[in-house]
């Protein structure tokens, strides 16, 4: 509210010069606003707390595939931590529009017994960029291989689930 005050304050009346004090009293109000409404609370909210338990897993599974919705959070934190730009290569992305070379490689990692997880599967994902760019790709492209969740954080939005994929279970033939 205040913002939108002092903009219509600025833009209306007379196009005349404000004294320093109204000038000061004007960027003391919005600081203040900002400070109480924006950065403060941004800073003490922890939107995905799955950050540091995330990260810990990472590190001591580095033989294990992370089929992440949002790799870059994830590397960005490692980068960060480790002070290695590749501390994580096996961190990946899912892809917005699976395909059959995906589907592929996928099913050779599970077939080779190599770990892969997965955070797109249940738990709560806010409206945001990288949801709305991907969809729900994640789900068609995870559909029909067995998950087991293995760990679960609590975020300000609901839940974080990772999930360890396996093998697609075999189709069985219907009983004649």
């Amino acid at each position: 509210m205040l913002p939108a005050l002092a903009a219509i304050a600025l833009a209306g009346g007379k196009l005349r010069a404000w004294a320093p004090r109204r000038v000061a009293a004007v960027g003391t109000a919005l600081l203040s606003w900002n400070l109480a409404f924006a950065l403060l609370p941004a800073h003490s909210l922890v939107y995905t707390g799955a950050g540091p338990a995330l990260r810990l897993r990472v590190l001591t599974q580095p033989a294990a595939w992370f089929l992440l919705r949002d790799p870059n959070l994830l590397r960005n934190q490692l980068q960060y931590y480790t002070g290695r730009a590749d501390s994580a290569p096996r961190i990946i992305g899912l892809p917005v529009r699976p395909d059959a070379a995906f589907r592929h490689w996928l099913v050779a990692r599970l077939a080779a017994g190599e770990v892969v997880y997965t955070d797109a599967l249940g738990g709560y994902w806010p409206l945001d960029r990288a949801q709305l760019t991907l969809g729900d790709g994640a789900t068609r492209a995870l559909n029909g291989f067995a998950a087991r969740r293995v760990d679960s954080m609590a975020t300000f939005f609901g839940p974080y689930y990772l999930t360890r994929l396996g093998p697609a279970a075999p189709k069985c033939a219907p009983a004649s």
